[in-house]
């Protein structure tokens, strides 16, 4: 209803600033914050009606990063990472408004980096990884279980958790499969499986989920290709998000390209992302995935679009 929000504009807030998360009822965003262009980066949380909150950072950690927010009005939830200035030492963090920011620890007693990336939707669960430089582990952590680490596939040590859905039971990343090729990986209730990569794509890594775990989406690479949004379905397997508009007949806007899929509502029926014109224009996109004959409708009423090319 009220369009482009630059919410970053508005008096008080950092001269630098990053939204990276946003609740299921989009009403908080979580992202970090610059005063200036050399001074330490903050977590932040915003709403319309509250304003800007700092979180601060891990102490003995000079930086930090918010990455995402779930919970509700009554039980704010805002995970991130702390950091030194190096990046030698990385901690994953929890902040509620009754704790504050709490550390979540480290899988292994010799890592010595942990970083939290997407949280629950009712902020049970965080997943992410740890690792001290040779080993990479996904994890999952709750206040029932503390961190735990998720299963290994096909004896891969390199592992990273990205997203998860409402309850905490699907998560959703990446893992090496070998030097030349990593693939996007699904949990489901702690099993994990292989979800492959777009044809003529070595590398693909898996972002967000819908609900029930029949939707995946990300980003696929090739070093003779580049980078591309892919999407992940029980009923196709892996596909680039360009040729599935093609194939289900969803109109594009002309010389319109999908670059990555960061995040998938609840049902798996909208996608978020970012793509670019051919011109060479990048923008952020959503995407809604209309019933069938929506798309015969579309074309109609709106004769310049026309389906994107892969």
């Amino acid at each position: 209803a009220g369009g482009r929000v630059d919410f970053g504009l508005l008096p008080g807030m950092p001269a630098y600033t990053y939204s990276h998360g946003i609740s299921g009822d989009g009403l908080l965003v979580v992202g970090t914050g610059h005063q200036t262009s050399s001074s330490h980066a903050r977590p932040f949380l915003y709403s319309v009606s509250n304003g800007l909150q700092s979180l601060g950072t891990i102490a003995g950690l000079s930086e930090s990063d918010g990455t995402g927010v779930g919970g509700g009005p009554a039980h704010r939830v805002v995970i991130g990472t702390s950091r030194n200035t190096q990046f030698t030492s990385r901690l994953a963090w929890r902040w509620t408004d009754a704790g504050g920011m709490q550390s979540l620890g480290r899988l292994g007693a010799g890592d010595f980096y942990s970083e939290s990336i997407a949280v629950s939707r009712d902020g049970s669960t965080v997943v992410g990884f740890s690792g001290d430089g040779n080993v990479r582990r996904a994890f999952t952590w709750s206040e029932e279980n503390g961190m735990r680490a998720l299963a290994t596939l096909n004896g891969s040590t390199n592992q990273s958790a990205r997203g998860v859905n409402d309850l905490g039971t699907i998560v959703v990343g990446d893992y090496v499969v070998s030097l030349t090729s990593s693939h996007a990986i699904m949990w489901r209730d702690g099993i994990a499986s292989d979800l492959g990569s777009p044809a003529g794509f070595s590398r693909s890594s898996a972002y967000a989920v819908s609900d029930d775990g029949s939707i995946a989406v990300g980003i696929a690479s090739q070093a003779e290709v580049g980078e591309t949004a892919f999407i992940w379905t029980l009923a196709d397997g892996a596909t680039t998000l360009d040729a599935y508009v093609i194939a289900h007949h969803i109109m594009t806007p002309p010389g319109w390209n999908f670059s990555v899929a960061t995040s998938v509502s609840a049902d798996g029926q909208t996608i978020g992302g970012t793509g670019y014109f051919s011109s060479g224009v990048s923008t952020g996109f959503v995407l809604h995935i209309p019933e069938p004959g929506v798309s015969l409708i579309l074309a109609a009423i709106a004769p310049w679009f026309r389906r994107s090319r892969p």
